[in-house]
């Protein structure tokens, strides 16, 4: 009975959406229905955890709002959030993207993109190396600057291949790339990587994110010259982190991501485009 009067609910507050979405003008910005059309579709999400129903009250919404509407963007965030939970990974990334091209979201609508592709390209079994042959695998563009395309796939020098990843270096500004790891993939205890450098030196930090968000960094920031390639071998151990939160070292079971991170703005005076190679990475 609970669960009939529930989907009742969810029915009912389609529906109203629905004709309050209908009745809204297309033309300006959006008047306090716009915004009764949203929260009752954000509320079809998180109470009634329907969101196929909430889906349809944020696509009638955007089909009655203007494209230059400041809502717009805040709609098509929230329409990617519920084709995601509905199942529907395609098209969820196709709203977000859209999302992504209004500034005011761009950051959560960026953020949660990465976060899709880091659940689906996710390592599930360690001892794992990337030699980027067949493509960019496992790695994910950081989603605080940048644009996804700064992260590919380049011809190495000699044989193979090498993943390629642009960095624009600003003041105060890091960036990052990352890997995710499934729960039960087995303990990470160390991280080798194949780098180098072009345009000028580029300086990292290695950060390893449990499953309670702690993060636990290298502690010093690894110099990754231009020119020829440098090895790094990170053991897990050593890094620096987690209290006063938790521990004072890692669970190796526990780490959940691995990010790779520029910190040249930090420690060095060099500023614009340059370009960090990696010919190969692997955890064990």
């Amino acid at each position: 009975m609970q669960r009939e009067r529930r989907g009742g609910t969810a029915a009912l507050l389609a529906w109203i959406s629905v004709v309050c979405a209908v009745l809204i003008p297309s033309q300006g910005a959006a008047g306090p229905e716009a915004w009764a059309s949203l929260q009752t579709g954000r509320a079809l999400q998180a109470v009634d955890r329907d969101p196929i129903a909430a889906a349809s009250v944020y696509e009638a919404l955007l089909d009655n709002l203007a494209d230059d509407d400041p809502l717009r963007g805040e709609v098509l965030y929230w329409l990617g959030r519920a084709r995601f939970d509905a199942g529907d990974p395609v098209r969820a990334r196709s709203a977000l993207l859209r999302a992504a091209t209004h500034p005011k979201v761009r950051p959560r609508a960026r953020s949660f993109l990465g976060w899709m592709a880091l659940e689906e390209r996710r390592i599930n079994t360690l001892p794992h190396t990337e030699n980027f042959e067949a493509g960019i695998g496992a790695l994910v563009r950081g989603w605080g600057r940048g644009a996804e395309d700064d992260l590919g796939v380049a011809a190495g020098r000699g044989t193979g291949a090498t993943a390629a990843w642009r960095v624009s270096v600003a003041d105060g500004e890091e960036d990052f790339i990352a890997v995710a790891l499934a729960p039960g993939a087995g303990p990470l205890e160390h991280i080798d990587l194949r780098l180098r450098a072009e345009g000028f030196e580029a300086l990292m930090t290695i950060v390893v994110v449990d499953d309670e968000d702690r993060r636990w960094v290298s502690a010093e920031p690894q110099r990754i010259p231009t020119g020829g390639w440098t090895d790094l071998r990170i053991d897990t151990a050593s890094l620096v982190g987690g209290a006063p939160a938790g521990p004072l070292q890692l669970n190796p079971n526990r780490a959940r991501r691995v990010e790779i991170v520029d910190v040249t703005a930090y420690h060095s005076r060099m500023r614009g485009e340059h370009w960090v190679f990696i010919e190969e990475l692997s955890l064990r």
